[in-house]
């Protein structure tokens, strides 16, 4: 029981005692004595902030009368609690759910009671003891956060998500080419979700206690909606087809083509007029104003019509260049002299042309390139012709002949071969490697050095065919008595200063050609 209604029992014995004086100052210094003892112990025990004050509350929670300890108890299961409802944010039929722990909420429940006992220390002594003698409460009370201290960048992250899931940005009406004229492709509004408005939702959910929240979002109007586009239209159709049929002349060289865009297979760019259209809508202004500020429209050409435009204009202009080459005539070499080719430069002139056409010119000149001959005169300068039915070598210079001399050629089982082959090395002195050690040399040594007696005498030029040596050779002989017969393995032997002569006088690459009649 309280102390008052424990002080009222006593009183009334009092009463009932008899009109003794001193009896009854002495009961009644008794009373006092009591009384005070258990005011001050109450007030000390408050003032000490080990128990709450009577009526005192912490974040909601009445926690009057009971120890420091036992209300920190009681608010953090509370808190706790709140802190792990969830909380839905709804957007039409889509959901999304969160906590308050999750956004970063937290509450300091033993710093919150710690307030509150801290009411108590600062009562002073008398109003304790009138709160504990008459029954009063001290309506005290220690707040937390509404919304639980809620952190302000993991809400807006939280939020973020939900946007990047939610946001829809507006699709403009556009104008397509399909070839022959524009078609509208219709708008689309886009929406946005409401940060703002979301995150005081949010902190607001978490104040109430309320089990769900809606979320907002702001519609996004199309910057160009389909009737601008559909009165552009009109407008963007004569534009374009004007731009598609001006005439454009591609000259090369002599030659000259006149083509158009379309020819070309140009399709036009229309975003750039769209988006200026679309500003001048948003302004207010009628959007085929566009048109006047963008009088030409980009296009982009296709590759393939192009370059069969062009391969039909380089039919007329191109030339191939003429190889210098040598033939047999009757016998005799007959050379044809190199000229040069023109050809029309692909390449640079897409380049030029797709720049023509995007500049709006009327006319573009395309590069035309010499192309040179593969073999000049210069590689025909010198040639040697065998004639073997002559058993003679004759040396062709500048077309004309400017040396001869008496050969031996291959013999019928031997023969030395025809056609057109080409001087490889040029051998000094040279050492003789047995060819044929299984056949006709099998009764020569593997290897001869230079001198008297080696088969290649004093000087030997190879013959090559395709690059690869074919082990025939002009090569010098001590056996005079054999030139002007057919008595060689295959090569074509020359008096010692007969190919001397022929070796100082013809550069490495000379061509040679071999006939028989």
């Amino acid at each position: 029981m309280s102390g008052i209604e424990g002080a009222r029992p006593l009183a009334r014995r009092l009463r009932a005692l008899p009109h003794r004086p001193v009896v009854a100052a002495a009961v009644l210094v008794a009373l006092v004595a009591t009384l005070s003892v258990a005011t001050a112990v109450w007030v000390l025990e408050h003032r000490a902030g080990e128990r709450l004050l009577p009526g005192a509350t912490v974040a909601g929670v009445d926690v009057g009368g009971l120890t420091v300890v036992e209300a920190t108890s009681l608010v953090a299961a509370s808190v706790e609690d709140r802190l792990d409802a969830e909380v839905t944010a709804r957007l039409g039929t889509e959901a999304w759910t969160t906590t308050a722990r999750h956004l970063g909420g937290s509450v300091d429940a033993e710093a919150a009671v710690a307030t509150a006992a801290e009411a108590a220390s600062r009562t002073g002594w008398w109003r304790l003891a009138a709160l504990r003698w008459i029954g009063a409460e001290a309506e005290a009370e220690a707040k937390v956060p509404d919304d639980l201290g809620l952190d302000d960048d993991t809400v807006a992250a939280w939020l973020a998500d939900i946007a990047a899931a939610v946001d829809v940005e507006p699709t403009p009406a556009s104008l397509v080419w399909t070839g022959h004229d524009t078609v509208v492709v219709g708008d689309a509004t886009g929406q946005r979700l409401d940060v703002a408005d979301g995150e005081a939702a949010v902190r607001r959910a978490i104040a109430e206690g309320a089990a769900t929240l809606e979320l907002s979002v702001e519609e996004l109007p199309a910057t160009l909606d389909r009737a601008d586009a559909t009165r552009l239209r009109a407008d963007v159709d004569a534009a374009v087809r004007e731009r598609l049929d001006a005439p454009v002349t591609l000259t090369a060289g002599d030659v000259a083509h006149e083509v158009t865009a379309a020819d070309l297979g140009a399709r036009p760019r229309l975003a750039a007029l769209l988006e200026h259209a679309a500003a001048r809508a948003a302004a207010g202004h009628d959007p085929a104003g566009a048109l006047v500020q963008r009088p030409r429209i980009p296009v982009d050409l296709d590759a393939a019509a192009v370059e069969a435009t062009l391969a039909e204009l380089a039919a007329d202009v191109d030339v191939a260049p003429i190889d210098a080459s040598v033939t047999t005539s009757g016998g005799w070499l007959a050379f044809t002299d190199a000229a040069e080719g023109l050809g029309l430069d692909r390449a640079a002139a897409a380049s030029a042309v797709a720049d023509a056409v995007d500049e709006g010119r009327d006319a573009v000149d395309l590069p035309v390139t010499t192309l040179a001959p593969e073999r000049t005169g210069e590689d025909l300068r010198d040639v040697l012709l065998v004639r073997q039915h002559e058993r003679r070598l004759y040396h062709y210079r500048d077309g004309e002949i400017v040396a001869d001399w008496p050969v031996a050629v291959g013999t019928g089982e031997q023969p030395t071969p025809v056609g057109t082959f080409h001087i490889g090395a040029k051998r000094h002195l040279p050492t003789w490697h047995n060819p044929a050690p299984d056949r006709w040399g099998a009764d020569m040594p593997d290897v001869i050095g230079p001198g008297p007696t080696n088969p290649l005498g004093v000087r030997a030029l190879n013959w090559n065919d395709g690059g690869r040596d074919t082990l025939i050779r002009f090569h010098g002989t001590s056996n005079v008595g054999s030139i002007g017969r057919a008595s060689s393995n295959g090569c074509v032997r020359l008096s010692n200063p007969d190919v001397v002569e022929l070796y100082d006088r013809i550069p490495q690459g000379t061509t040679v050609v071999s006939i028989r009649e």
